[in-house]
């Protein structure tokens, strides 16, 4: 039977609060400092992105760590939908970081909650 070391268990802890607290960071980042709060925190999402396919690399990801993050991605597609983030720039970046960390999590699976571009069409640009 598998014994993770302490430090293990301890990282994973770490990454599942962070990860359950990743949609209220984002929504106090908005708060603080509108759609570039966001901007700026996808930045740090994409930091965590890597530290997590680290952890899973090296083979010490546990089940529910990988769980806290597939549902932290479809808390943050849902909140940021909510957002009134009009530069589209902001929701293709953080989408992109979701469909990295998906890919990595699941690469079978495919999803269709991610927020449709919103571009002006060229009769609103006349």
């Amino acid at each position: 039977m598998y014994q993770p070391l302490p430090n293990v268990i301890e990282d994973n802890e770490r990454f599942i609060m962070a990860l359950k607290g990743s949609p209220r960071v984002m929504y106090q980042r908005y708060k603080d400092f509108g759609q570039m709060g966001v901007f700026g925190w996808t930045a740090e999402l994409s930091e965590l992105i890597d530290a997590l396919k680290t952890l899973g690399f090296e083979g010490n990801m546990f089940v529910s760590t990988r769980e806290a993050a597939l549902t932290a991605c479809e808390k943050l597609l849902s909140l940021v939908q909510k957002l009134e983030i009009e530069m589209q720039i902001i929701i293709m970046y953080l989408s992109s970081q979701v469909a990295r960390l998906r890919r990595f999590l699941d690469s079978e699976r495919q999803w269709n909650d991610y927020p449709k571009p919103n571009f002006p069409s060229s009769e609103e640009m006349d």
